[in-house]
Protein backbone atom coordinates (compact mmCIF):
# COMPACT_ATOMS: atom_id res chain seq x y z
CA UNK A 1 0.00 0.00 0.00
CA UNK A 2 2.79 2.43 0.96
CA UNK A 3 4.79 1.55 -2.18
CA UNK A 4 1.72 2.26 -4.31
CA UNK A 5 1.30 5.64 -2.63
CA UNK A 6 4.96 6.45 -3.29
CA UNK A 7 4.59 5.58 -6.98
CA UNK A 8 1.43 7.69 -7.21
CA UNK A 9 3.24 10.64 -5.56
CA UNK A 10 6.14 10.36 -7.99
CA UNK A 11 3.84 10.29 -11.02
CA UNK A 12 1.86 13.23 -9.60
CA UNK A 13 5.08 15.15 -9.04
CA UNK A 14 6.18 14.49 -12.64
CA UNK A 15 2.77 15.67 -13.88
CA UNK A 16 3.07 18.85 -11.77
CA UNK A 17 6.58 19.35 -13.12
CA UNK A 18 5.42 19.04 -16.72
CA UNK A 19 2.53 21.46 -16.19
CA UNK A 20 4.53 23.85 -13.95
CA UNK A 21 1.78 23.59 -11.30
CA UNK A 22 2.08 24.83 -7.74
CA UNK A 23 1.87 22.29 -4.89
CA UNK A 24 -1.40 21.42 -3.17
CA UNK A 25 -0.35 19.44 -0.14
CA UNK A 26 -0.60 19.85 3.59
CA UNK A 27 2.38 20.98 5.62
CA UNK A 28 2.41 20.45 9.39
CA UNK A 29 4.93 20.49 12.22
CA UNK A 30 6.78 17.19 12.00
CA UNK A 31 9.73 15.46 13.62
CA UNK A 32 12.38 15.01 10.91
CA UNK A 33 14.00 12.26 12.99
CA UNK A 34 10.74 10.29 13.30
CA UNK A 35 10.06 10.75 9.57
CA UNK A 36 13.56 9.51 8.71
CA UNK A 37 13.27 6.51 11.05
CA UNK A 38 9.98 5.50 9.36
CA UNK A 39 11.60 5.96 5.96
CA UNK A 40 14.67 3.90 6.88
CA UNK A 41 12.38 1.13 8.12
CA UNK A 42 10.57 1.22 4.78
CA UNK A 43 13.63 1.26 2.49
CA UNK A 44 15.33 -1.67 4.20
CA UNK A 45 13.30 -3.83 1.80
CA UNK A 46 14.92 -2.16 -1.23
CA UNK A 47 17.62 -4.43 -2.70
CA UNK A 48 20.00 -1.47 -3.13
CA UNK A 49 20.30 -1.04 0.63
CA UNK A 50 20.84 -4.69 1.53
CA UNK A 51 24.52 -4.50 0.55
CA UNK A 52 25.26 -0.95 1.72
CA UNK A 53 25.79 0.45 5.17
CA UNK A 54 23.68 3.39 6.35
CA UNK A 55 25.19 5.33 9.23
CA UNK A 56 22.82 7.57 11.18
CA UNK A 57 24.15 10.70 12.87
CA UNK A 58 21.06 12.38 14.32
CA UNK A 59 20.98 15.40 16.63
CA UNK A 60 17.83 16.19 18.57
CA UNK A 61 16.05 18.92 16.62
CA UNK A 62 12.79 20.86 16.93
CA UNK A 63 9.67 20.11 14.90
CA UNK A 64 9.65 21.82 11.52
CA UNK A 65 6.93 22.49 8.92
CA UNK A 66 6.94 19.54 6.54
CA UNK A 67 4.82 17.40 4.28
CA UNK A 68 6.13 14.00 5.32
CA UNK A 69 5.19 12.26 2.06
CA UNK A 70 6.97 14.85 -0.10
CA UNK A 71 9.94 14.91 2.29
CA UNK A 72 10.05 11.11 2.06
CA UNK A 73 10.02 11.31 -1.72
CA UNK A 74 13.05 13.62 -1.63
CA UNK A 75 14.91 11.43 0.85
CA UNK A 76 14.20 8.19 -1.03
CA UNK A 77 15.56 9.76 -4.21
CA UNK A 78 18.70 11.08 -2.50
CA UNK A 79 19.32 7.80 -0.64
CA UNK A 80 18.77 5.68 -3.77
CA UNK A 81 21.11 7.93 -5.75
CA UNK A 82 23.73 7.52 -3.02
CA UNK A 83 23.29 3.75 -3.02
CA UNK A 84 23.56 3.61 -6.82
CA UNK A 85 26.76 5.67 -6.69
CA UNK A 86 28.43 3.28 -4.24
CA UNK A 87 29.84 -0.21 -4.63
CA UNK A 88 28.03 -3.22 -3.27
CA UNK A 89 29.35 -4.33 0.15
CA UNK A 90 31.70 -1.32 0.32
CA UNK A 91 29.11 1.43 0.02
CA UNK A 92 28.55 3.67 3.00
CA UNK A 93 25.88 6.31 3.26
CA UNK A 94 25.90 8.75 6.14
CA UNK A 95 22.52 10.26 6.96
CA UNK A 96 23.21 13.27 9.16
CA UNK A 97 20.74 15.63 10.83
CA UNK A 98 22.03 18.78 12.54
CA UNK A 99 20.27 21.66 14.22
CA UNK A 100 21.47 25.21 13.68
CA UNK A 101 20.13 28.47 15.08
CA UNK A 102 17.46 29.01 12.44
CA UNK A 103 17.52 25.89 10.27
CA UNK A 104 17.85 22.12 10.20
CA UNK A 105 20.58 20.57 8.04
CA UNK A 106 20.11 17.11 6.55
CA UNK A 107 23.08 15.54 4.75
CA UNK A 108 23.10 12.44 2.58
CA UNK A 109 26.79 11.64 2.16
CA UNK A 110 28.18 8.69 0.23
CA UNK A 111 31.60 7.21 -0.49
CA UNK A 112 30.70 6.55 -4.11
CA UNK A 113 31.97 7.54 -7.52
CA UNK A 114 31.35 11.27 -7.11
CA UNK A 115 30.26 13.76 -9.75
CA UNK A 116 32.67 15.47 -12.12
CA UNK A 117 33.06 19.23 -11.81
CA UNK A 118 31.62 19.65 -15.30
CA UNK A 119 28.46 17.71 -14.39
CA UNK A 120 27.94 19.24 -10.94
CA UNK A 121 25.78 22.15 -12.17
CA UNK A 122 24.07 20.03 -14.84
CA UNK A 123 22.61 17.59 -12.28
CA UNK A 124 19.86 20.12 -11.51
CA UNK A 125 18.80 20.45 -15.15
CA UNK A 126 15.67 18.56 -16.21
CA UNK A 127 16.44 15.38 -18.17
CA UNK A 128 20.19 15.43 -17.44
CA UNK A 129 21.29 12.04 -16.16
CA UNK A 130 24.53 10.16 -15.69
CA UNK A 131 22.62 6.87 -15.38
CA UNK A 132 22.02 6.25 -19.09
CA UNK A 133 18.77 4.38 -19.72
CA UNK A 134 18.32 3.81 -15.97
CA UNK A 135 17.60 7.46 -15.21
CA UNK A 136 15.02 10.05 -16.27
CA UNK A 137 16.98 13.10 -15.21
CA UNK A 138 13.97 14.42 -13.30
CA UNK A 139 14.70 13.23 -9.78
CA UNK A 140 17.02 15.97 -8.54
CA UNK A 141 15.06 18.76 -10.20
CA UNK A 142 11.87 17.50 -8.54
CA UNK A 143 13.69 17.11 -5.21
CA UNK A 144 15.01 20.65 -5.37
CA UNK A 145 11.54 21.97 -6.21
CA UNK A 146 9.95 20.14 -3.26
CA UNK A 147 12.64 21.43 -0.87
CA UNK A 148 12.14 24.97 -2.16
CA UNK A 149 8.37 24.59 -1.67
CA UNK A 150 9.27 23.93 1.99
CA UNK A 151 11.26 27.24 1.96
CA UNK A 152 14.54 25.34 2.04
CA UNK A 153 17.56 24.73 -0.15
CA UNK A 154 19.15 21.63 -1.66
CA UNK A 155 22.82 21.71 -2.63
CA UNK A 156 25.53 19.25 -3.58
CA UNK A 157 29.27 19.07 -3.17
CA UNK A 158 31.20 16.23 -4.68
CA UNK A 159 34.66 14.95 -5.41
CA UNK A 160 35.23 12.50 -8.22
CA UNK A 161 36.07 8.97 -6.96
CA UNK A 162 35.49 10.07 -3.33
CA UNK A 163 31.75 10.63 -3.08
CA UNK A 164 29.04 13.24 -2.85
CA UNK A 165 27.10 15.04 -0.16
CA UNK A 166 23.62 16.38 -0.80
CA UNK A 167 22.57 18.92 1.83
CA UNK A 168 19.08 20.12 2.64
CA UNK A 169 18.52 23.20 4.78
CA UNK A 170 14.98 23.66 6.13
CA UNK A 171 13.88 26.60 8.28
CA UNK A 172 13.03 26.22 11.96
CA UNK A 173 9.94 28.27 12.86
CA UNK A 174 10.77 31.26 15.07
CA UNK A 175 8.41 30.01 17.77
CA UNK A 176 10.19 26.62 18.00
Amino acid sequence: LRAGANIYNLVDEMRRFAKQEQPHYEIKLTSVIDALERLLHFIRFDHLFKSRKIIKEFENIPLIPLNEEKFGQVMINLLRNAAQATQEYHGEIILRVLSHLNHVQIDVEDNGCGISEGDLEKIWEPFFTTKGDDGTGLGLDICRRIVEEHHGTLTCRSELHRGSTFTIHLPIPQSA
